[in-house]
């Protein structure tokens, strides 16, 4: 039901946009090496320190995301990959929020610590636990939906009076 596109397609596009940003970061490191600007290179090295950390929360999400187009109940994975990629990602995304505090050479607040706590946890477990639910609703819509077409036919051959053969089974 859920299940629009190949995964071949998804394997694709997903490359795609990885190599563009790997491009668009062989770039950003030339241009780096003829600027003089200390933000600019600051930046740079910052997206560099953590480029491992985007490629496997991009693999993560693909894997994930392979899995998802897949039927019922081999989607199943799904959410587990999801859920670390979403992970990585809010780690990615804390160390976005402290640039400015690096930048201004200022130590990250305490309250960026707290919350860096309390939300890794709240994320993995929202994505595991909404992942499942869709998982399942779908489920659920897809038999509802075999279900009904089963029920049309035996209205159609009720209404329409068509012999239905019963086999006799022998016994010896």
């Amino acid at each position: 039901m859920k299940k629009e596109r190949s995964v071949g397609r998804i394997i694709i596009s997903r490359l795609i946009g990885l190599l563009v940003f790997i491009i668009l970061l062989g770039i950003a490191n030339i241009i780096a090496g003829l600027v003089n600007q200390n933000t600019f290179n600051d930046i740079i090295n910052f997206l560099n320190s953590n480029f491992r950390l985007v490629l496997l929360f991009s693999i993560l999400f693909l894997i994930g995301e392979i899995f998802n187009n897949l039927e019922f109940p081999f989607d199943l994975p799904a959410p587990i990959f999801n859920a670390f990629g979403a992970v990585l990602l809010t780690e990615f995304i804390f160390s976005l929020l402290a640039i400015p505090y690096l930048l201004n050479h200022v130590e990250v607040t305490l309250m960026l610590g707290r919350l860096y706590g309390i939300a890794i946890p709240a994320v993995f477990l929202a994505v595991i636990v909404f992942g499942y639910m869709s998982i399942f609703i779908d489920a659920v819509r897809v038999r509802k939906k075999l279900l009904e077409e089963v029920r049309g036919v035996v209205k159609d051959v009720e209404e329409r009076k068509i012999p239905v053969k019963k086999k006799v089974i022998k016994r010896k």
